[in-house]
């Protein structure tokens, strides 16, 4: 069953080094008890050679529909079962991807594998496997999907 409330962050772009990351893609997707029925996807791109992320565009998904249920389903039970970065947004892209996804239910963080402000060098308590960083890439593309088909 989807959540209630929930906030799924997911950000392309977030290895720095001695300055921070830019980020290249920020996708938050909410659902509220003020609109149940609806997951809020809001989107900011920045373009290659252009300092800073555009303006904020907003849109949304029916999240009462079988196929968006089974999405945000399926998401929240492949980020539970990975395994996360110890502390989390102190260690490097420990899945080496460049992106990061942060989920929070009722308020709660209850994954994460980076900090929304980048990665600062340091050791990790874990090594995902090959199919922890399939996994992971799946999650990113039900996100992509998600925000597709968002209207």
């Amino acid at each position: 069953m989807v959540p209630q409330q929930f906030s799924i962050r997911y950000q392309h772009g977030i290895t720095g080094g001695f300055a921070p990351p830019t980020p290249n893609l920020i996708h938050i997707l909410s659902r509220t008890i003020d609109a149940p029925d609806k997951v809020m996807v809001m989107s900011q791109t920045r373009l290659d050679g252009t300092p800073s992320l555009s303006p904020a565009k907003t849109k949304s998904l029916d999240v009462t529909t079988e196929r968006t249920e089974g999405m945000v389903n399926e998401l929240q039970k492949i980020l539970e079962e990975l395994p996360f970065e110890i502390p989390t947004g102190s260690t490097p892209d420990v899945y080496g991807m460049d992106q990061s996804i942060m989920l929070i239910v009722d308020n709660n963080v209850v994954w994460a594998n980076a900090g929304p402000q980048g990665c600062s060098p340091g050791p990790s308590g874990i090594q995902p496997t090959a199919e922890h960083q399939k996994r992971f890439r799946e999650a990113v593309v039900i996100i992509e999907k998600l925000v597709t088909q968002s209207q």
